[in-house]
Formats: C-alpha cells, sequence, structure tokens
C-alpha cells in the first residue's frame, strides 16, 4: 500500500524571456495543486497506460526528499505535517479504521494549511481524509482548511452500504448521502472548481485505488 503524489504549479511568476524590459512586471501569486492517489506504486504505473498522469509528472514538482509509508493515511500525515514517521507525539503509523478514536493531533506540529493561512494563502481540501474517526467531520477544517469536501474514510463497510457509487459526504462539517454518483469523478469535479475559484492550494486526495478494488465507467476509460 503506497501513495503517490503530484505536485503541481498552477501560476507563478511571469516568463521574462520574451519581454521588454521596459517596465517591471508584477510577480504573480503562487497557486499549489497537490494531487495523491490512494495505495499506488511505481510498478502499477509501468504496466498501466496513463498518458494524463505522465503529463501532470512531466509539468510538475517533484518530492525528491519526501518519504511516503507503505500506508495511506500516515504518508499524508507526514504530507500534512511536514514530519518523519519517527517523530514523538504523533502516532504517524496508526492505521485508523471505521472503529478507531485515534485522531492525528494538530497541536504538536502546524499542519501545512495553518502556515498558508497565517501567511494569507487559502487553502480547500477533497478528496479522502482518514486521519480522524469517520464521525470527526470537523477535523479536516480544525487542520487549518478553509473548505473540505470528501469522504472522511474509506467508501466500503458502512452503515449505509458505502461503495465509490454511494457515500456520505462531508462538506464542512456536514454529512449528505451521495447516490449514483461516482466518487472518483466527483472528487475530480470539486477539485476542478477550487482550482478555476482561483484558491491558493488545492490538494486532492483520491480514494481510488484503495479497495473496493472495482471497474471504473465505461464513460471514462481511454480507448487505445
Amino acid at each position: 500500500m503506497r501513495t503517490l503524489l503530484f505536485l503541481l504549479l498552477l501560476s507563478g511568476a511571469p516568463d521574462r524571456r520574451a519581454q521588454e524590459p521596459q517596465a517591471p512586471v508584477e510577480e504573480a501569486s503562487p497557486r499549489l495543486l497537490l494531487i495523491d492517489l490512494d495505495d499506488v506504486g511505481f510498478d502499477l504505473l509501468e504496466v498501466t497506460e496513463t498518458p494524463f498522469l505522465d503529463q501532470l509528472s512531466e509539468n510538475g514538482r517533484r518530492f525528491t526528499r519526501f518519504h511516503s509509508s507503505p500506508l495511506c493515511s500516515p504518508t499524508r500525515a507526514r504530507a500534512l505535517l511536514g514530519a518523519y514517521g519517527s517523530r514523538p507525539g504523533i502516532a504517524l503509523g496508526t492505521i485508523i479504521r471505521r472503529e478507531s478514536r485515534y485522531a492525528l493531533p494538530l497541536d504538536v506540529y502546524a499542519p501545512l494549511p495553518t502556515v498558508l493561512g497565517a501567511a494569507g494563502k487559502g487553502s480547500a481540501k477533497v478528496g479522502k481524509w482518514h486521519l480522524a474517526p469517520d464521525a470527526d467531520l470537523s477535523h479536516p477544517n480544525r487542520a487549518g482548511f478553509e473548505s473540505y469536501e470528501g469522504v472522511i474514510g474509506n467508501p466500503s463497510g458502512g452503515s449505509g452500504g458505502d461503495n465509490y457509487y454511494n457515500f456520505p459526504k462531508v462538506t464542512d462539517g456536514d454529512e449528505q448521502r451521495v447516490r449514483e454518483r461516482y466518487l472518483t469523478q466527483d472528487e475530480t469535479n470539486d477539485a476542478l472548481r477550487r482550482v478555476r475559484e482561483h484558491t491558493d492550494f488545492v490538494w486532492l486526495s483520491y480514494h481510488a485505488v484503495h479497495k473496493p478494488f472495482h471497474q471504473p465507467p465505461p464513460d471514462l476509460h481511454i480507448a487505445n
């Protein structure tokens, strides 16, 4: 179980190479999109055609000093807090089950969106959280995200028959049941909306390809 991350610079300082040096150029505020795929390793990408992911990788930023965990939740915890898994005071290796009461402490190290907020930058989290019990609906917002849309835990095993087409979606602490909508597509649309709203930092965490393993809708397949 591994997690693959992509970091994209949506905007930044303008290219001065083709500009006349007559007037000062206003610096553009950088905007970032961080995408993580749940339980995906490079070995899977080697045997799967992923042209869009290849393009994101080529145009994105490489994490050369970030090490993911063999488990998905600890990987997101490390990225959120910028902490090594061996740091005391944080059980980054804890596996969060549906019946677990563990929630990632947010007062030991400053979470990334809290740091960004102190610098006047807005942030939005979309998709999987799984750093707190399923019932802790406000945990992403307490971590500093101005907005959160997604499923706290995994889309399986819930009392409502949770799966990728029937899931409890949380929006800033409020939960509603979503039916007959594909979760991965729903997460993509929410993230795109935040990007188009020019949110400074958007973090999209996909539930897929985490179990239950399944075949995505046929209309999302790419013909060879």
